[in-house]
């Protein structure tokens, strides 16, 4: 050991200053500081030491911290959307061609109708002549065997009050508008009466055909319009209604003959009733008016 001579304190041999305060310790003979010591049973001191390393075990959290972030993969767009779209659009499209060509071919499309009715295409459609005919008085010498008035309905329909006649109408008329239903005339009518038919005027069908007389029109194209489909389409009908509330078969006028020759049933007593043959008549046009001229009622004993 060797001692410091300024502040006293011992200090290892081989030491060359104090541990303490620094003072140079004197070297003793021999070039040792203090008292000569074994050297090899202390450790080299070394103001460099070598850079610790974790224990084996140990997990390496600087190269984790170190390393790139893997890239993260963006997820694909679904494209199911978007051909949906364009399919939609597509069909709509397709759609909007097909209307706007049914319009323009609809509305574009030239009437060949006649004004008077006449043509059918090409048919020749016998109640309509028959019709012409009926605008002219009837012809005493080429009179034609007279028709039976239909047979009446078995059903009822809601009564109109009235009276059951005694006596026939003589010589009246009644005006038929095209835009209404059944018209109830003032007309009366009796068992086994004979009587004529005359008629005047035109209709129009809205949206579909002008100029139609009272035998009406065979075209097919306005087949749907019909309300009874055994008559032509704007035909003008007739039928006898009862006190009681029913009413006979419904008849053409026109199929009466050219002049329209008509004899009751025995049990026919009532008022006439017309209508055009049309099951949408609103929006029509135009009325026929009808003469009805009684020519005979046989006597009762």
């Amino acid at each position: 050991m060797a001692t410091c001579s300024k502040c006293g304190r011992e200090n290892p041999a081989g030491m060359r200053f104090c541990t303490n305060c620094g003072e140079a310790i004197p070297e003793t003979p021999g070039g040792v500081s203090g008292d000569a010591i074994d050297s090899s049973s202390f450790e080299t001191l070394s103001f460099n030491p070598r850079p610790q390393t974790a224990p084996t075990n140990w997990p390496n959290l600087g190269g984790a911290f170190n390393q790139p972030a893997p890239p993260v993969s963006e997820p694909k767009k679904s494209k199911t959307g978007l051909i949906i779209g364009i399919v939609s659009a597509v069909l709509l499209l397709g759609l909007v061609v097909i209307a706007a060509g049914v319009g323009f071919y609809y509305y574009s499309k030239p009437d060949t109708e006649t004004a008077n009715g006449n043509s059918n295409g090409g048919v020749s459609n016998p109640l309509d002549d028959d019709a012409d005919a009926n605008s002219n008085n009837a012809n005493a010498d080429s009179s034609p065997s007279p028709k039976a008035s239909p047979t009446p309905a078995p059903s009822p329909s809601p009564s109109l009050a009235f009276e059951p006649p005694t006596e026939p109408t003589k010589d009246g008329s009644f005006t038929v508008y095209a835009n209404g239903e059944w018209q109830l005339s003032s007309i009366a009518v009796v068992p086994k009466e004979k009587y004529t038919t005359s008629v005047e005027g035109i209709v129009d069908l809205a949206n579909a055909k002008t100029g139609i007389r009272a035998g009406g029109t065979s075209d097919a194209k306005y087949k749907e319009r019909r309300l009874f489909p055994e008559w032509p389409t704007g035909a003008l009908l007739m039928r006898t209604r009862y006190a009681d509330g029913r009413f006979s078969n419904t008849m053409a006028v026109a199929a009466g003959g050219a002049n329209g020759y008509w004899e009751n049933l025995p049990d026919e007593r009532g008022m006439l009733e017309f209508r055009i043959n049309d099951n949408a008549p609103q929006g029509n046009g135009g009325q026929f008016t009808i003469r009805v001229k009684m020519t005979s009622v046989p006597k009762t004993k």
